[in-house]
């Protein structure tokens, strides 16, 4: 496998998302429903590499990462979703990753994704350590899971 090094890029000023009240009142109500009732939403995430809706959301419970994408009106983020949703699925347990909680698509196009909430950072620094211990190991292990082809 070549050694690709990119640029860093500026995480924090590379996406424009959608507000909380900027989603279709259908979405609000589904993800309210998943969130057990009222939905306080925090700020929309400033930064990331999709213009989809992501947001640290609560509701009755604990708080959630949401991420909702109108696959009608972006396809290629919606496409990113899915394989998201089925990439973390397939982690194994020892991986420290936000785990997905649950996922709705629904008739008009929208995708909905509920993960864990992470206060950020420190657990961040704790994924990528653990990458960086996998190695080459990462293909082999995405083969395996059938995320990747041989």
């Amino acid at each position: 496998m070549p050694n690709i090094n990119t640029p860093r890029l500026q995480y924090s000023s590379t996406a424009v998302r959608p507000r909380w009240g900027d989603l279709p009142q259908g979405i609000r109500r589904l993800i309210s429903g998943r969130l057990g009732g009222v939905v306080d939403a925090g700020p929309s995430a400033g930064s990331g590499f999709t213009s989809g809706f992501a947001a640290v959301l609560r509701g009755v419970g604990e708080p959630e990462f949401v991420k909702a994408v109108n696959a009608n009106e972006n396809a290629v983020v919606a496409d990113c979703y899915q394989r998201e949703a089925l990439i973390n699925q397939a982690l194994p347990i020892e991986v420290p990753a936000p785990r997905l909680r649950w996922t709705e698509e629904t008739e008009d196009g929208w995708i909905v994704l509920g993960f864990d909430a992470i206060e950020g950072r420190r657990e961040i620094a704790e994924l990528l350590d653990y990458l960086a211990g996998l190695g080459t190991n990462v293909r082999a292990e995405a083969v395996v899971a059938g995320l990747q082809e041989d």
